[in-house]
């Protein structure tokens, strides 16, 4: 989530919206967190006040609305939200789904990752952004791999790359993945190595399928190198039901193009929202099966795979009218909520 927020807060506009910060988070020196911290009008620790501590600094600053984005993820205070010390409380980025807490009163999202058929499963109501509630960022400065044997992988095969967390593979969509190797001999499945057992047991799955020679397994890198590595996949592959969410940022910026299975929660549709932002519609789909034709089409096709990864770097060349009408659209629909 840190490395969406600076370029949000910085998009502001400062005569229409003041920004305070309330920092609880551990220093960690990076410059990620310092963009985030100078990005705010104030930016206050609250780190050594208890909860209702908390709260009464916020009641006291007169807060019109105050933004979660902890939600119910790993060390997350929302008894500071249930003081109710802002009118009006929203969740935003941290967690991806609903609170279910009464004092949050909106999830801020969009109308891709946010179908209306999910209203009544959300405590929070939906306040709807343009474009992607991810927002896009410019790309960052990503060190130079010279070529795929820097990477580990074959100069003559055709690379597919799924660079989520392994937590998120499921056995659904890794047995489809599985079915695209053994229609495509000349494919890898580039694969994180994060956990030596689930290394062993991704491989043992795909040994099932005779396809273990296929898989392709990388360490993790520094954020800048990740990215250029990432330039020299194919095509990405994204998780279900639990999409990538700052990873699919990444591959744009990567200039790769990929393919997103959406489901029924806004966790699973996380892909498609970003996509469809980017005028990349077509790489969203909505069945496993449509997820591995579109693949295999993607696999038989230059002319397709160069016409889409020229429009993923046509699309982060808008990076900056992303963000804006993002940020802009949150702005609007906050102050109509504050001002009437």
């Amino acid at each position: 989530m840190g490395l969406l927020l600076p370029d949000f807060l910085e998009a502001h506009d400062k005569d229409r919206v003041e920004v305070y910060l309330y920092d609880y988070s551990p220093e960690d020196g990076t410059p990620t967190r310092q963009r985030i911290l100078a990005a705010a009008d104030q930016a206050l620790s609250i780190k050594a006040l208890s909860d209702q501590q908390a709260a009464e600094v916020i009641v006291k600053q007169e807060i019109d609305v105050l933004v979660d984005l902890h939600g119910l993820s790993q060390g997350a205070r929302p008894a500071i939200f249930a003081a109710r010390p802002a009118a009006i409380q929203a969740q935003y980025l941290g967690y991806i789904g609903t609170t279910g807490f009464p004092w949050i009163d909106y999830v801020i999202t969009d109308q891709v990752a946010f179908p209306r058929a999910l209203e009544p499963y959300f405590s929070e109501k939906p306040l709807m952004v343009e474009g992607s509630f991810i927002p896009l960022g410019p790309p960052p400065i990503r060190t130079v791999v010279r070529d795929r044997q820097a990477c580990g992988l074959p100069q003559d095969r055709f690379v597919l790359a799924a660079m989520g967390n392994v937590y998120k593979i499921k056995p659904e969509l890794f047995a489809c993945w599985m079915r695209i190797l053994q229609k495509h001999r000349e494919a890898v499945l580039w694969l994180i190595d994060d956990n030596p057992v689930c290394t062993a047991n991704l491989l043992a799955q795909a040994k099932n399928f005779s396809v273990d020679g296929q898989l392709i397994f990388g360490s993790r890198a520094p954020y800048g190198e990740f990215v250029g590595r990432l330039s020299h996949a194919d095509v990405c592959l994204d998780s279900f039901p639990y999409n990538c969410g700052s990873t699919a940022r990444d591959i744009v910026h990567a200039g790769v193009p990929y393919v997103s299975l959406a489901g029924k929660t806004m966790v699973s549709r996380m892909g498609a929202s970003v996509l469809h932002a980017l005028g990349l519609a077509e790489c969203a789909v909505a069945s496993i099966e449509a997820y591995e034709a579109i693949v295999g089409e993607l696999l038989g096709s230059e002319v397709d795979r160069r016409r889409l990864r020229d429009g993923v770097g046509q699309a982060i060349l808008t990076w900056k009218s992303q963000v804006d009408r993002v940020v802009g659209s949150v702005e609007a629909r906050l102050g109509n909520l504050v001002f009437g």
